[in-house]
């Protein structure tokens, strides 16, 4: 039997969908925030979950490489921002849909039943874990603007962060100071304070370890900078890299503020 479970803190918001799902046959049960995962990630458990990203932040996209366990598992995710990131992270760590609300309830009705159709005609369509080993290199993706742990699992990066890491897995192993990292992120020596460097570098490992589950190997060196303290390969190589950067930078670089984001 094929279920469909709503992580939802809004009971009459919850209540809603389950009614209006409920003329289709579709029974809908609803789960608080904070429930432990172990049934919907456990091979018995086969169905929709139905996600608000608003309820827990980054600790939803966490949740989703959870869920992703289960093969038979399909996952819709809710979301107040109509943000093309917030969508490809979503979409990236697992999510097969990416809704933003308010959203339309025959458009979900009509997600729930292809993903429940999907399920039906071959579970074995369900996304898989990446066939990399947990003691694998890192993998910098300067592409597609992706940090891959060894797990596989990649975490989308903002303009910032890419910065950052860019500069920083370039001299893997090595200590970059942070004049360097201030130079990366387009600012004049001296002139990008060290609490807005540090900043960078806590959303950037607060998200890592969020989506992956892994550590960032960023270590930093006091009085100095930071070091990328593990193996990691960069995608596409140096000269490509060059090739490329500008052409990205025009899509992804909007403005100073986004910098910090």
């Amino acid at each position: 039997m094929k279920n469909i479970v709503m992580v939802e803190q809004d009971t009459e918001y919850c209540g809603d969908v389950i009614r209006y799902l409920s003329l289709f046959g579709m029974s809908v049960r609803r789960v608080a925030p904070g429930t432990e995962m172990e049934e919907f990630i456990s091979p018995r458990f086969s169905g929709v979950v139905i996600l608000n990203n608003d309820i827990s932040g980054d600790g939803a996209y966490s949740l989703v490489t959870q869920l992703r366990r289960n093969r038979s598992v399909r996952i819709v995710m809710l979301s107040a921002h109509d943000n093309l990131d917030d969508k490809v992270l979503a979409l990236s760590v697992g999510a097969d849909a990416y809704l933003v609300m308010p959203v339309s309830m025959r458009e979900l009705e009509a997600v729930i039943r292809s993903l429940l159709s999907r399920l039906d005609e071959d579970p074995s369509n369900a996304p898989r874990q990446a066939a990399r080993t947990p003691d694998g290199p890192w993998v910098f993706d300067a592409l597609n603007w992706l940090l891959i742990a060894p797990n596989g699992l990649p975490a989308s990066l903002t303009n910032a962060e890419y910065q950052v890491l860019r500069s920083l897995t370039e001299k893997a192993g090595q200590t970059v100071m942070r004049d360097r990292i201030a130079a990366a992120l387009g600012k004049e020596v001296g002139g990008y304070d060290d609490r807005s460097i540090d900043a960078v570098m806590t959303r950037l490992r607060r998200k890592v370890n969020s989506i992956t589950g892994e550590s960032l190997p960023v270590r930093s060196v006091r009085s100095a900078g930071y070091v990328f303290a593990a193996t990691v390969d960069i995608h596409p190589t140096s000269d490509q890299n060059e090739m490329t950067t500008s052409r990205m930078m025009s899509h992804r670089n909007g403005s100073s503020a986004d910098a910090l984001n």
